[in-house]
């Protein structure tokens, strides 16, 4: 009995040793050599999904970037730090559709402008017929640009300045000296002198005057080349145009029939001027082929019937007509045919003589006159008597 106690108490104190052995052995395996207690247990990262949020941890104050780990850019970093956006090798590499057109070559405006008509911004055309008493002088405006057509006689220089520099005129585009005599060239000295002038134009013809010798002197002070234009050139004022229709000849028995003479449009209206030009002047112009239909016509000569025939007054057909005229004149202009056929054609009359300085204005559609239309009567018929001792003078 005492024996089989023993055994088992031996059994259980070797089973003891056996369990006490491999926990032992057990604890050794597991526990960090004495070389390796400097290494840390790695830890495993957590991922996080590509379109979550990154945590932001509580406590950032001890955070510190790791010098060894380099962050690839994202997509947009690599557009913004590694390359250039597409504006920035726009602004940078290549020009601009903008710079290509204003560093390397010109924009439309400066291909068109001394070529075609350029947009306006008040899109009207004005033609003023300045009252300088017996004598011409047209003002034409489009916006900015601007041309003179003859200045009156020599004393009225300094009116037709003074009215273009009310109208805050600075430079005029062109001058044109329809023909030598005083009562249409006399005062261009005056303007050209007051004012910058791009072109002039005069015709092929001059006179021993000392009137017309102070133009000569005036254009050559500005440096200025005379044009001598030729029937049928075209030229741009704004958004108008117009054509030349006179001289078509070299030489003529009268001074007058070298005026010249041109044809102005705007959109769907157009003016027909022609200085003092006479029947001669006029059946040429009848023949050289140029579309002579105008709304306005001034009537040539001061309303002289050496001008103004009937063949010619049909053919431009016009619903207005100026006379630019002198009270009291002694050529008795306007004359009695000229009042007459205009009168018999219901076509609306404008005197200078009777109601100032006339201002059309048109739109390329509708033109206005800054004046009711004159009223023809009787006493606006001169004798024919009077007329005719009139032109046996030459007037």
């Amino acid at each position: 009995m005492n024996r089989n106690k023993r055994n088992k108490a031996a059994i259980l104190l070797t089973l003891l040793g056996v369990i006490i052995t491999l926990f032992i052995a057990v604890f050794i395996f597991i526990q960090p050599t004495a070389a390796d207690s400097n290494i840390k247990p790695t830890s495993i990262p957590s991922i996080t999904p590509t379109n979550a949020p990154t945590p932001i941890s509580e406590d950032t104050s001890t955070i510190s970037p790791t010098a060894a780990i380099t962050i690839a850019p994202t997509p947009s970093e690599e557009s913004s730090h590694n390359t250039p956006t597409p504006s920035e090798e726009t602004s940078h590499n290549i020009p601009t559709p903008a710079e290509e057109t204003s560093h390397n070559a010109p924009t439309p405006a400066e291909e068109t402008s001394h070529n075609t008509p350029t947009p306006s911004v008040n899109p009207t055309v004005k033609l003023h017929f300045i009252n300088v008493n017996q004598g011409d002088s047209i003002l034409i405006e489009d916006n900015d640009h601007f041309m003179l057509i003859d200045a009156g006689i020599n004393e009225k220089g300094d009116t037709v300045k003074k009215y273009l520099k009310k109208l805050g005129v600075e430079k005029l585009d062109y001058v044109i000296g329809t023909h030598p005599h005083n009562d249409h060239i006399g005062g261009l000295d005056t303007v050209i002198n007051a004012f910058k002038v791009d072109n002039v134009l005069l015709p092929d013809v001059s006179i021993d005057s000392e009137n017309y010798e102070d133009v000569l002197e005036a254009i050559a002070d500005k440096n200025l080349i005379i044009t001598r234009p030729t029937v049928g050139d075209n030229y741009t004022l704004g958004n108008a145009s117009f054509v030349i229709i006179s001289p078509n000849a070299s030489s003529y028995e009268a001074l007058n029939d070298y005026s010249i003479g041109i044809k102005l449009t705007y959109g769907s209206n157009s003016f027909l001027l022609a200085g003092d030009i006479q029947a001669v002047s006029e059946a040429e112009i009848l023949e050289n082929g140029i579309d002579l239909s105008a709304d306005v016509l001034k009537l040539s000569h001061h309303g002289s019937s050496t001008s103004n025939t009937i063949s010619f007054l049909d053919k431009v057909d016009p619903k207005y007509a100026v006379i630019s005229v002198g009270k009291g004149n002694k050529y008795e202009h306007p004359h009695s045919a000229t009042m007459q056929a205009v009168n018999e054609r219901a076509i609306d009359l404008y005197r200078t003589d009777k109601q100032g300085s006339i201002v059309f204005t048109t739109d390329g559609k509708i033109i206005s006159v800054n004046v009711e239309p004159y009223a023809i009567t009787s006493s606006d018929m001169t004798s024919d008597a009077a007329e005719k001792a009139a032109i046996a003078k030459g007037y």
